[in-house]
């Protein structure tokens, strides 16, 4: 399996997709007040500092580990889940 490495978004497009996916459907998300979303705007990738949460690997994309879904019927799509199922 890939390495998992710290993620942050290249763009805004980028980060809003991601937001929207993974922080839109989330029980920490207080309407768009989660502290891991804004350290990753505060800080670098390389910063002490920046959530190790948001990570991303190959097999799966970006993805927050920290992720609890609010609706459980709710998740977000995982690439490598759909992959799997083709195989």
């Amino acid at each position: 399996m890939a390495e998992a490495r710290a993620y942050r978004p290249s763009c805004g497009s980028e980060g809003a997709d991601f937001m929207a996916r993974w922080c839109g459907l989330c029980a920490h998300d207080d309407d768009g007040r989660c502290h891991i979303a804004l350290d990753t705007m505060i800080y670098q990738v390389t910063d002490a500092e920046y959530p190790a949460e948001w990570r991303t690997n190959s097999a799966s994309g970006p993805h927050c580990t920290a992720f609890e879904a609010a609706d459980p019927l709710e998740q977000p799509f995982d690439p490598a889940a759909a992959i799997g199922l083709l195989l």
